[in-house]
Order: C-alpha cells, then structure tokens, then sequence
C-alpha cells in the first residue's frame, strides 16, 4: 500500500475530520503532548514526527524509526510503544498491536526490540504502564536516544505539533473542525 503524507495545515485539518469525537482527539492530542514533554523534541528537532497520514493510521507520532503514538480511523483505539516485558499483561493493556523488528544497534546490544500495545478507547494509561521501567515513558526516552534523526521526518507535519503544545492553536483548530 502506497501511503501518501501531507505537511500543510489545510490537509491537517481536512484530517481531524476524520473524527467526529472532540473529546476523544483532545485526549489523544493530550497524549501527543505528553510524548512532546517526555522526549523534549522540538517540532524542528530531526528525531520526532507528527505526520498526517493517508492510510490506518490516525495521526501517528513517530521517533526515529518507530512509531511510538498511534490511533487508527476505523476505530478509537490508539497504541503505545512499550517494552515486551508487557506482552502478557493485559491487565495494563488490551493486546499487542505490533512487534517491531530489531534495529541494527539493537542486534548489536542484543537488545529485544520494543512492542505497540493498545489502550482503551478512553485514552487512559494505566500508571504502571506508563512509568514502569519496561512502560511507555522509559520506552519513549529509549527511541529518543537510539538514533539522531528519522528518515520520515520530510513526512512531518508542524501544526499537529504545534495543536500540540500550544492549547490556544488547539481550540481554534478545534472549534473549526468541530462545530
């Protein structure tokens, strides 16, 4: 599948569209936040990516290689990039979505490569899950240091960032595509 990306702000907001939940996309824009806040990544920085997509994936965030945020359009459901000491713990999560494969530096540390798992369509991560050392914070950081910049990163596009982190951008955007 040929995946087309779109870097202007006219096409992100044709894509919000694609929602028609305003609450469940500012917990999910919350959650791109949060993986802004962790990762101190500026919009600029060549590690990080808010792409807006053409294909499954609602908005994905992407560090380096790998996504590490994700929603899907054809349900509410978003993953997180996570260690695979999670794979069975589905108290914390409702399945594994991905298992990405090893990195050439991960072959070389023998490091077992991270997993995406799902969350509940209500966007909450479960503490342990989120600041366990094998959770989605400490995975975050991982990928932030594994390489120096992501070959998507001509796929970014700046005003998903910029929604965000700057809340008054977000409620323009908001009220315009949610009427």
């Amino acid at each position: 599948m040929n995946t087309s990306y779109l870097t202007d702000e006219d096409a992100f907001i044709e894509h919000l569209r694609l929602s028609d939940d305003r609450k469940w996309t500012e917990k999910y824009f919350n959650l791109i936040e949060e993986v802004i806040t962790i990762t101190s990544l500026s919009s600029d920085n060549p590690r990080i990516v808010t792409s807006v997509a053409r294909s499954n994936a609602y908005l994905p965030v992407t560090i380096n290689n790998r996504y590490v945020l994700a929603s899907f359009r054809q349900s509410y459901d978003a993953v997180i990039i996570c260690q695979r000491q999670f794979l069975d713990r589905l108290d914390l999560h409702t399945g594994v979505s991905y298992y990405f494969k090893q990195l050439s530096g991960e072959k070389a540390e023998h490091d077992i490569p991270p997993i995406l798992v799902v969350i509940d369509n209500n966007l909450s991560i479960p503490q342990e899950l989120k600041e366990s050392l094998y959770g989605w914070k400490r995975t975050l950081l991982i990928e932030t240091g594994r390489a120096k910049s992501s070959p998507y990163k001509r796929y970014h596009n700046p005003y998903v960032y910029k929604a965000a982190v700057d809340k008054t951008y977000r409620k323009i955007i908001f009220d315009l595509v949610f009427e």
